[in-house]
């Protein structure tokens, strides 16, 4: 009797364990590359004196407002932005409001153009949007200029910059 006892309590105690062991313990996220695609943009500010010379410039508050009711993006003390782009339409706009920390600067308008194209990152990421700029339309209201750099395929890749953003000040 108490060897079938014991038996009984081993299986148990086996079967606990090997349940036990197939039990997820914790969601991990198996992709190991960025799904997010975001535009980058270099904040720069041309020379009073010479107007040719140019000077990589933090900037202490910008804000991107996008048009069409999404949340604005904030960015303090910055000289590079990232800004989505979206994935329903071939253009977007954003209000810039350049240096809003000595009180309300004057507003420009960004348009950017560009294709877009779904890109397959791998099973365990999916999918996501790869997009090429085709032009950039401003306003001078604050800003000198507004150009594309010489890397106008907006992919995951981290360091890339794809247009610069000239300010005269």
């Amino acid at each position: 009797m108490t060897r079938i006892f014991l038996r009984t309590l081993l299986f148990a105690f086996v079967a606990s364990c090997v349940l036990a062991a197939c039990e997820k313990v914790e969601e991990r996220d198996p992709c190991l590359q960025p799904r997010t695609v975001t535009l980058k943009a270099g904040a720069f500010r041309r020379a009073a004196d010479t107007g040719t010379a140019v000077v990589d410039t933090a900037i202490p508050l910008a804000i991107f407002i996008p048009m069409g009711g999404a949340t604005a993006l904030a960015f303090t003390d910055a000289a590079r932005w990232t800004v989505p782009l979206s994935p329903q339409a071939d253009s977007c706009r954003y209000v810039l409001q350049v240096d809003t920390a000595g009180g309300l600067g004057a507003l420009d308008t960004l348009t950017f153009r560009y294709s877009r194209r779904t890109q397959f990152l791998s099973n365990a990421c999916g999918y996501t949007y790869f997009f090429t700029l085709d032009t950039v339309v401003a306003t001078t209201n604050s800003l000198d200029s507004v150009r594309l750099t010489t890397t106008p395929d907006v992919t995951n890749e981290a360091d890339a910059e794809h247009i610069r953003i000239y300010y005269a000040r």
